[in-house]
């Protein structure tokens, strides 16, 4: 069965059935703070953790030191906002050598994507992976979740997802909106719109009016409140 990854976004739409306090907490993942980088600014009930400079990369530790993959191929579908990168990118290769299995990205124009989620989930053909975002898990979404994803419990609940420290590091009451008819059927991606946004701006522009680029973190939020009379192109970047 295909496994769900669950994005952004508010949770808009309703599960089938319910799950009580008392059943989703034997199905919940317990939660272990990972260690790869200690941030500037810790988070706080599950707040997204801040960092004041950018790290040093040779200082990184690696959260899992072994190839897990052994071979093998995956298919993932994912919303996608702007032209697809090809499929023998440097990063896609690396990546995969790194995990140890070829992951086959099935990029999806991120615009229309709720129409496509439609018609896989509908469909006998659906990816070994999808993502569905937050705003999309609306109408027979979640009923199509129940019906064809796959029950992660028995590899997830409790302590078992110690064995897989990136995921144990996803707070536990993240795992709620994976809860489908009763089963652990997905991995949720929380993050706020803040740490997974980079802001862009347009150097030469900057350096030809004379802008100073906002240094404390503070300040970046009131610049566009009083900007210059001539205001640089500039914008948020999805990563």
């Amino acid at each position: 069965m295909p496994l769900l990854a669950a994005c952004g976004g508010s949770d808009g739409g309703s599960r089938d059935g319910t799950t009580s306090n008392k059943d989703a907490r034997k199905i919940l993942p317990a939660y272990v703070a990972s260690n790869v980088v200690t941030p500037d600014i810790p988070g706080k009930n599950g707040s997204a953790v801040g960092f004041t400079a950018k790290l040093d990369l040779a200082g990184l530790k690696t959260s899992v030191p072994k190839k897990l993959g052994k071979g093998g191929e995956v298919t993932v579908m994912s919303p996608f906002w702007g032209s697809p990168p090809k499929d023998d990118n440097a990063y896609y290769t690396s990546m995969n050598d790194l995990i140890g299995v070829d992951v086959v990205w099935q990029n999806q124009d991120g615009n229309t994507y709720d129409q496509k989620l439609g018609a896989v989930l509908a469909s006998s053909e659906v990816p070994d992976v999808v993502v569905v975002p937050g705003w999309n898990m609306t109408g027979k979404i979640p009923s199509a979740i129940i019906g064809k994803f796959a029950d992660l419990g028995p590899y997830l609940s409790g302590d078992a997802v110690k064995e897989y420290p990136n995921l144990a590091a996803i707070p536990t009451d993240a795992w709620r909106r994976s809860i489908f008819g009763g089963k652990l059927r997905g991995l949720p991606m929380p993050s706020s719109y803040v740490t997974g946004i980079v802001p862009l701006y347009r150097q030469d522009i900057f350096e030809q009016e004379g802008y100073e680029v906002p240094a404390p973190a503070t300040s970046s939020w009131h610049w566009p409140r009083t900007p210059p009379t001539r205001r640089p192109s500039a914008g948020p970047a999805w990563t």
